[in-house]
């Protein structure tokens, strides 16, 4: 009888010790996955207006020349900004962005209708992979993102400024 007692005791033990673990998130499983931004939380109270410059520049290596032109050195156009958890965490604590922060800017047309998304995404060796998603996914160490970004290296190669609670600036 003490055997037996003593099975069910190891077998309840063993039993509690798996559900215990397996409904633990893995610490190390972040979202990074620039399409889940809405799911993060969105740092612009409401769309911020964008100017031309950065809309033209901001955009795939494909953008047509007269569209550029088109856009006019005064023609603005709508964004929101979002950012994952470790992005969001850096942001309220004043720190730097570490690894697995991913901030998107989701573009808006005129209606305030998402249209297109640009996304940085911090990997493991402190480098941003670049990500845009118009129609076609453009992704990695995109050679225009990246040199325009890297003059930004005193602010961790973002553009633009905000803090937690208030909206964005520029």
């Amino acid at each position: 009888m003490k055997k037996l007692a003593a099975i069910i005791v190891l077998l309840l033990s063993l039993s509690a010790a798996c559900d215990s673990t397996s409904v633990k998130p893995d610490a190390e499983e972040v979202d990074t996955n620039p399409e889940n931004y809405l799911s993060w939380e969105k740092v612009t109270k409401q769309p911020h207006m964008a100017s031309s410059r950065t809309i033209a520049l901001c955009a795939p290596a494909t953008f047509p020349d007269q569209e550029k032109e088109a856009l006019g050195p005064h023609y603005q156009k709508p964004i929101n900004i979002y950012l994952n958890e470790p992005a969001l965490n850096a942001l309220k604590n004043n720190l730097p962005y570490p690894p697995n922060s991913a901030i998107v800017k989701e573009k808006l047309d005129d209606k305030y209708n998402p249209i297109s998304i640009g996304a940085m995404v911090k990997k493991p060796d402190g480098l941003w992979e670049y990500y845009y998603n118009d129609k076609e996914v453009v992704r990695g160490r995109i050679e225009t993102c990246v040199n325009c970004h890297s003059s930004k290296s005193a602010t961790d190669e973002v553009y633009g400024y905000w803090k937690y609670g208030t909206d964005y600036n520029n």
